[in-house]
């Protein structure tokens, strides 16, 4: 019963163990950098590029897609792979630098960015698998009743993190793990999320959006700057809102045993 699990502690300090511990990773900052802002100024360059903008054309992908030329689509689909894969590259490389967050909370120990990448790749077609299968289980759901395919998609939140950390070296595995661990407290997780989220990716977005607002109300020339300083915050905040997530799983591991599964190693 929940009554006899340890309390969790507040999002809050979640957010404070993460921070410290990003204050003793500078190797963080070169993933955000080149994995998280450099894919997303991509997909801006490339918005320029097809001189379109969301604002005149159909929020549907496929009359979107129609308004391209020939050669923006030839361009558009290996960068947005190249995007997808950069993407789950950094989500790995930043999971690989956060097991010491599980491991070892002082964290003081730092590794080059050349062994983190090397080391995090192996883990990118597993990672972007097990996305695939959980996106159509939570869309199967969701299309049932909404609440389950939610509920779903909290209890299965920590997938990668036991992807990453070997507890759960198989995709499937992974998502069954992470609903074990924490059936019994998904509302406690859903509220630290909903604080962390409020905490790190609302304010991050409010100020790349006035950052960006004010630049291209200043002088239109300065749109491209603009986006790549909304850019460049967004991957930031996003970066740093994974690490807050490691942190509430580190959390919850210590309080919580896994059900019903027995370890190999």
């Amino acid at each position: 019963m929940l009554s006899n699990n340890p309390i969790l502690s507040s999002s809050f300090a979640i957010i404070g163990t993460a921070w410290r511990f990003y204050k003793k990773q500078p190797v963080l900052n070169a993933v955000a950098f080149w994995f998280f802002f450099a894919p997303s100024a991509a997909l801006s360059a490339l918005d320029v590029f097809t001189e379109t903008s969301q604002e005149s054309v159909s929020p549907f992908p496929i009359e979107y897609i129609s308004l391209m030329s020939p050669v923006a689509i030839a361009v558009a689909i290996p960068v947005s792979i190249a995007v997808i894969y950069l993407s789950l590259w950094g989500q790995a490389c930043t999971l690989v630098i956060c097991q010491r967050m599980i491991k070892s909370p002082a964290g003081r120990n730092r590794t080059s960015f050349a062994a983190v990448r090397q080391q995090a790749q192996k883990y990118i077609f597993l990672l972007f698998v097990t996305e695939v299968i959980r996106t159509c289980k939570m869309l199967l759901w969701g299309l049932l009743l909404v609440v389950p395919g939610i509920i779903y998609g909290i209890r299965t939140a920590f997938y990668d993190i036991l992807i990453i950390n070997d507890d759960a070296p198989y995709g499937r595995e992974s998502l069954r793990r992470s609903m074990a661990l924490v059936t019994g407290r998904t509302w406690e997780i859903l509220w630290r999320m909903l604080v962390m989220m409020a905490c790190v990716l609302l304010p991050a977005g409010l100020i790349a959006g006035a950052v960006e607002k004010g630049l291209t109300l200043t002088d239109d020339r300065l749109f491209i700057l603009g986006g790549l300083i909304s850019d460049a915050i967004g991957a930031y905040a996003g970066m740093f809102f994974l690490v807050c997530l490691i942190a509430l799983f580190s959390e919850l591991k210590k309080a919580v045993a896994p059900i019903g599964v027995t370890r190999t190693r």
